[in-house]
């Protein structure tokens, strides 16, 4: 039994020709293209701020710059084309096309998820195993990452399989996946499901997990140490230089331990919200899709999957507005951007308000 399907997952939510909503449809291209201009004017933001800063990158910083690739690449391969989609209601091109874009449309999604797992395994190492983690460099990173988007490309290869360029109606074509036979279609759900959410989830819950974890130890640990110096600290021995030395010494020490600390924390902070957001956008589309691929009569409406299917998308414009706002440096960093850009064009005599 042949079974063909445009689900949210694999493309169009609509199974009827010519039957759209198409006060639904407006509602949905105007906030794709709102989620695509956010997605590609925040990244690209972070991405130049980074790209500016040089050599003095972090392998935190480098992270968050290959997210920030993975996430305008969900915009211009994912989002994009979806939204071209929606507006013509028809896919226009060849079998070739066809397959080309289902292909990537699913890689970037695979990638934007698992650079964010390699993100969660650096900083578990930074955090838990720093002994190890010193032993990385910049070049790790781009290992970790290459080994990211390996990973979404070859599990991202059914779909070149399970799409073509095929006649649904007389006379009218359009980029179709078929399974034949018809229990594959709840399989590839499945699988799809499990490595592009379940997989990722479990590691990044494991690894924020024990990261709080340890940084939540370690402040208790270091606040007994502190506690256990101060009273077993005896001035009387010392003379009053020595003693002043000795408590300026403990004092940079105890600062660059609270400092410290509070980095680590504020990394934990950031990252934890980043897997929130992929969390809170992520798991509704996957559960709707598992309950409507094995429940025909699953209460799932064209409307329902169309607000799923864009808080999806959402995911991919939400971090770089994370980064700003727990980066004060990042948005320092926008701002002297911006001054600059002012300057030279004022210096060139170009109108501020000109896109030349």
């Amino acid at each position: 039994m042949e079974n063909t399907s445009h689900s949210a997952l694999l493309g169009n939510e609509s199974n009827q020709i010519n039957n759209r909503n198409e006060e639904l449809a407006r509602a949905e291209i105007g906030v794709s293209s709102a989620i695509f201009i956010l997605a590609v004017f925040g990244n690209a933001t972070v991405f130049v701020v980074f790209l500016l800063r040089g050599r003095s990158l972090t392998r935190m910083h480098l992270l968050m710059l290959h997210l920030s690739a993975a996430d305008l690449s969900v915009a211009f391969f994912n989002v994009l084309p979806q939204l071209i989609w929606d507006v013509t209601y028809v896919f226009y091109g060849n079998d070739v096309i066809c397959r080309f874009v289902k292909y990537f449309q699913l890689v970037v999604v695979y990638a934007s998820a698992y650079v964010l797992v390699m993100t969660a395994i650096d900083r578990y190492f930074a955090i838990c195993r720093p002994l190890v983690s010193h032993q990385w460099s910049s070049r790790t990173v781009h290992y970790m990452v290459a080994v990211a988007w390996l990973i979404s490309l070859v599990l991202s290869l059914p779909q070149i399989y399970i799409f073509s360029y095929m006649e649904r109606q007389p006379n009218v074509f359009d980029c179709w996946a078929t399974f034949n036979p018809s229990w594959t279609l709840e399989l590839y759900i499945t699988f799809n499901s499990v490595t592009v959410y379940v997989i990722p989830i479990i590691i990044l819950t494991f690894c924020y997990g024990r990261m709080c974890y340890s940084v939540w130890k370690r402040g208790r640990v270091g606040e007994q140490v502190v506690s256990s110096t101060k009273v077993q600290w005896n001035h009387s021995n010392m003379s009053g230089k020595d003693a002043n030395n000795a408590g300026n010494d403990q004092i940079v020490k105890e600062g660059n331990s609270h400092g410290n600390s509070r980095a680590k924390v504020r990394t934990v902070r950031l990252t934890l919200t980043v897997v929130f957001c992929f969390f809170v956008c992520s798991s509704p589309f996957h559960f709707a899709q598992l309950w409507a691929a094995f429940d025909p009569h699953a209460p799932f409406t064209s409307s329902a999957y169309t607000i799923i299917l864009l808080l999806y998308s959402l995911n991919s414009c939400t971090n770089p507005w994370i980064y700003l706002v727990f980066s004060s440096r990042m948005w320092e960093s926008v701002k002297s951007c911006s001054r600059l850009s002012m300057r030279r064009r004022k210096r060139k005599g170009v109108p501020l308000w000109s896109m030349d």
